[in-house]
């Protein structure tokens, strides 16, 4: 088990999705209101390289923070599943255009955090957690 600094570089997945949250809604704060294909754009990216560090980190240590999250094979294929169906609903979503133009980075930043909750949920170990 490591301990709280020490689990952050397996962590790093989360850490990525947490950042392009922030990045969408700093963006569409101070460019005004984006359009929905650059924040769409931004958070297939932002998916893309979460996707990534977790197929990076996957000989991670098995317990982080003090084991209150497990980083196994079981968990990283349920965390692949939620950003693959993150990927698709912010494709899928660019059709509803219209109806969601003018808050495209709120619904984008719904999506992310949703996201991190459903990976945070198949990693772990305790209720607590």
């Amino acid at each position: 088990m490591l301990d709280n600094v020490h689990s952050l570089a397996a962590f790093s997945p989360e850490l990525v999705l947490a950042a392009t949250v922030l990045g969408v809604l700093a963006l569409d704060l101070a460019a005004g209101r984006l359009r929905i294909g650059w924040v769409a754009a931004l958070t297939v990216a932002g998916v893309a390289v979460a996707a990534a560090a977790t197929l990076a980190t996957a000989r991670a240590p098995h317990g982080l923070f003090f084991g209150l999250i497990a980083r196994d094979p079981f968990a990283d294929f349920w965390k692949l599943l939620f950003l693959l169906t993150a990927a698709l609903v912010a494709f899928v979503s660019l059709r509803a255009g219209d109806a969601i133009d003018e808050s495209a980075a709120e619904f984008y930043a719904l999506l992310l955090t949703a996201t991190i909750g459903m990976m945070l949920m198949a990693a772990a170990t305790d209720l607590l957690t």
